[in-house]
């Protein structure tokens, strides 16, 4: 398809891009359509509308906590203003919807959930993550036979699908009690909020919260430092992190593809995707 737009004549790609725009903004009917029942204005409404539709069900597959959150029709509308300011620039769907965290964030009549942008955020983070490239994660024996001085060298290679995220707000706690429909759930507002560890070791995305050293910690390897000076930034960062118990939580969790020893090179390391976070 892309190559025949390409050698389209003008009129022809002027008079799709006119009707493309024109999808998006309700004000507009493209020129030259014709109705043999009803006015062509009508009858683009109908696919209009269809086509929207199908746009917001699409946001709210990918945001189902953000959708409880504010209930259907709060979030069908906010969708609908999303969805005309920003639509589709890909026609796979699967991409579509970043930033509509950064649409709450300005949309006056969220302003109530405060906490509702990084509850998106967190559901975006999933959504790339369950789309991420696949990688066998290894267990913490790959570090057993190291010594102390090997493992503090050595950098941790992360999983491709690794996301990581933090909030002033309980952010996995919320979005935990929506997905999962827990009714009557109190939900402890903590001083610090809480951070994300977002992977996808096998089939199903794992959201785990992590301690905020755990979080330094993490984002440290992934943008490429040793054990050593990863954990060392961590606990300047904070007092209550324990690297042994983080080790096993990231290996346990599927976060860890391959310990990369000093002075080794690894072929992947400049293309994980671990280093996304926020």
């Amino acid at each position: 398809m892309p190559a025949l737009l390409e050698t389209a004549p003008a009129a022809l790609k002027a008079m799709q891009a006119d009707f493309a725009s024109a999808l998006f903004d309700r004000r507009r009917v493209p020129e030259g359509l014709g109705a043999r029942h009803g006015t062509p204005s009508r009858r683009f409404d109908v696919y209009r509308n269809n086509v929207v539709a199908g746009l917001i069900g699409c946001l709210g597959s990918t945001y189902p906590a953000v959708r409880r959150l504010v209930g259907d029709d709060f979030f069908n509308a906010m969708a609908r203003l999303f969805i005309e300011g920003q639509p589709p620039a890909s026609p796979v769907l699967l991409e579509y919807g970043a930033g509509l965290d950064a649409f709450i964030q300005s949309f006056e009549p969220a302003a109530g959930v405060p906490y509702l942008a990084d509850v998106a955020r967190l559901e975006w983070h999933v959504a790339r993550a369950c789309h991420a490239e696949d990688a066998e994660p290894i267990d913490g024996n790959a570090v057993a036979d190291m010594t102390a001085d090997e493992v503090a060298r050595a950098r941790l290679l992360l999983h491709p699908s690794l996301r990581l995220m933090r909030s002033p707000y309980p952010v996995v706690s919320i979005w935990r009690a929506n997905v999962r429909n827990e009714r009557g759930v109190r939900i402890a507002a903590s001083p610090n909020g809480e951070a994300a560890m977002i992977v996808r070791p096998h089939f199903a995305v794992e959201v785990e919260q992590v301690e905020r050293g755990a979080f330094e910690f993490l984002a440290a390897l992934a943008a490429g430092y040793s054990l050593g000076q990863a954990s060392a930034f961590a606990a300047q960062c904070s007092a209550n992190f324990d690297l042994a118990t983080t080790l096993v939580q990231i290996f346990s969790a599927g976060a860890v593809v391959d310990v990369v020893p000093f002075g080794q090179p690894h072929p992947l390391l400049q293309t994980s995707k671990g280093s996304s976070h926020a």
